[in-house]
């Protein structure tokens, strides 16, 4: 199951390598870069959003006055 936008990156682009013996030669090379740097980013953001996690929300407050009760 896919988690986080960087692996719908990470599963694109195993299929852009694997088609990529469909392109001219001249282009081959090109693509397959590409791919490698859009890899590099997209485990460079899953490793991010794992170390940012806690800094998602603030920390909590002690203060719950503004806390409305449901009847």
């Amino acid at each position: 199951m896919v988690e986080t936008p960087a692996e719908i990156i990470c599963h694109a682009c195993s299929f852009l390598k694997f088609w990529t013996g469909l392109h001219k030669e001249e282009f081959q090379a090109q693509i397959r870069d590409g791919v490698d740097v859009l890899l590099s980013v997209a485990c460079q953001m899953i490793a991010n959003q794992r170390q940012d996690l806690p800094r998602l929300l603030p920390p909590p407050t002690g203060d719950h006055s503004g806390d409305q009760e449901l009847e």
